[in-house]
């Protein structure tokens, strides 16, 4: 092919992206979703719970725990793209104090010392909705579709996100 065409192809492939740019709806960016429906439970944890597989530990806030925050603003961030939400399924909502021990930073000595510790924080959950992908063999089947939970959390003082969690056994 001579090079004018090949010009005349990139042109082409061009406006085509451009229009499609032009043409999406505001809220619609990848990563971000224009509306979620209201969460289909929300409140305060009520018996601590110990998340193995997602190296969360939740425990039951007190009473005198005040967030910042509301559910429904912690629900709001996912139009940002910043947790991981699950757009068109309601997701429950409680409000917990959380330790995340699955990440953190290693000591010299060896142990990970968490970065999240007793932080009183909005767990959002989805469960039953499909896993998404990750890492595969190229030229492979890809794996059969199984049911996740997907669990972010949310600072109730800052709206930070602090942690998000995606697997089969939470």
């Amino acid at each position: 092919m001579k090079a004018k065409c090949w010009r005349s192809v990139i042109v082409v492939l061009s406006l085509i992206v451009l229009y499609g740019c032009a043409t999406a709806r505001a809220g619609e960016a990848p990563g971000r979703h224009a509306s979620l429906p209201p969460p289909a439970s929300s409140g305060r944890l009520r018996t601590p719970q110990h998340l193995a597989n997602a190296g969360i530990d939740l425990a039951v806030p007190p009473s005198s725990a005040s967030p910042s925050l509301s559910a429904a603003q912690a629900l709001a961030l996912c139009s940002t793209g910043d947790p991981i939400c699950v757009p068109g399924k309601a997701p429950t909502i409680q409000l917990a104090v959380a330790t995340v021990y699955g990440s953190g930073r290693a000591t010299s000595s060896g142990p990970l010392v968490p970065s999240i510790v007793d932080v009183l924080a909005y767990v959002m959950t989805w469960t039953g909705v499909p896993c998404l992908p990750a890492g595969g063999v190229p030229g492979a089947s890809p794996a059969p579709v199984q049911s996740c939970t997907v669990i972010s959390l949310i600072d109730a003082g800052s709206g930070k996100v602090l942690y998000s969690y995606q697997g089969t056994n939470p």
